[in-house]
């Protein structure tokens, strides 16, 4: 997957667009330490996989971001009865994304 990113990335360069990946944090990974019978949900390497690749476009790690937001103490990141990120973390991501795109321009 990182290959084809970076080949579209590429791609999008020459016509003068910057490709901004955002993989979406699984609530069971954010949460996993929290979970009383965690071993039921395993935590995804998804995120580990990516961390370290040469990526040739703006990589938004949700996973990191959202995991640091947990142990500061923020709750309620994700809606309680489904798997969608609540206001809060569209928040903190849309302003993480923010920060990302004025740091190139």
């Amino acid at each position: 997957l990182n290959e084809k990113l970076n080949s579209l990335a590429n791609n999008l360069i020459e016509k003068n667009v910057k490709l901004i990946f955002v993989p979406t944090a699984n609530k069971y990974d954010i949460y996993h330490s929290h979970i009383q019978q965690a071993n039921e949900y395993k935590k995804s390497n998804y995120f580990q996989l990516f961390k370290n690749k040469k990526k040739e476009y703006i990589y938004i790690d949700t996973d990191e971001i959202l995991t640091n937001v947990v142990k500061s103490g923020e709750l309620d990141l994700y809606l309680a009865d489904d798997s969608h990120w609540s206001y809060k973390a569209a928040d903190i991501v849309s302003k993480n994304i923010l920060s990302k795109i004025n740091l190139i321009y």
